[in-house]
């Protein structure tokens, strides 16, 4: 990004912070200005060593536990409880600004609260309107197969001739049964157990009765 560039976002978050007392968050700031999360967690970090004495800093730590390795935890805190948070967590513990706002609100959900309502915004756009949410071009996870079209509706791509074709020369192998132990492998066919019919019993008396003379 440009310097120049990088300073007029700058100017636009001190103007957001101090004149309309608006909290700015990472992910406010990339949709807004259409860059990557990363670079808008740079932009806030070089805008707090500027100007930290005269604002209030939420920060975001992620990492593991030490009272509990298994559990990866992220939490958010101020600046006052920031050395406080870190001992909780080990040594790769991940320290980003998370947030910038004149004043620490007394309700946590007005941290949120702006890039909630900005969501909902682009969200309700048109269908045909092509924004970061829709398209999903900052995420690092894509599927080709995937597209959208222009009515916002998911389009499945169809298996090309070459892919066809390389699905039908190498084939699944049929499904097979090991009678030792019932596990299905691929080297002896699964058969079935052919049960035999019994024969009906002649409930009748075979010697005939003598008839008296």
């Amino acid at each position: 990004m440009a310097d120049i560039e990088t300073l007029g976002i700058l100017d636009e978050i001190q103007a957001l912070v101090s004149d309309k007392l608006q909290v700015v968050s990472y992910k406010w700031l990339s949709r807004n200005f259409l860059v990557p999360s990363n670079t808008a967690k740079r932009l806030l970090e070089d805008f707090v060593k500027k100007n930290e004495s005269q604002l209030e800093v939420i920060y975001s730590l992620s990492g593991w536990l030490k009272n509990n390795p298994l559990a990866y935890h992220i939490k958010l805190v101020t600046t006052s409880k920031l050395p406080e948070a870190k001992e909780e967590f080990g040594d790769d513990c991940s320290v980003q600004v998370y947030s910038v706002q004149a004043c620490v609100p007394k309700d946590p959900s007005v941290i949120w609260n702006t890039e909630f309502i900005q969501t909902e915004e682009l969200f309700k756009e048109p269908p045909n309107v092509i924004n970061c949410l829709r398209d999903n071009r900052f995420c690092g996870v894509s599927n080709s197969y995937v597209k959208r079209n222009t009515e916002g509706t998911p389009v499945i791509k169809t298996p090309t001739f070459q892919e066809k074709k390389a699905e039908q020369s190498n084939p699944k192998p049929e499904k097979v049964k090991d009678v030792s132990n019932g596990s299905h492998r691929a080297q002896v066919p699964e058969q079935k157990e052919v049960k035999p019919v019994p024969h009906k019993r002649n409930t009748s008396n075979s010697k005939q009765k003598e008839t008296p003379k």
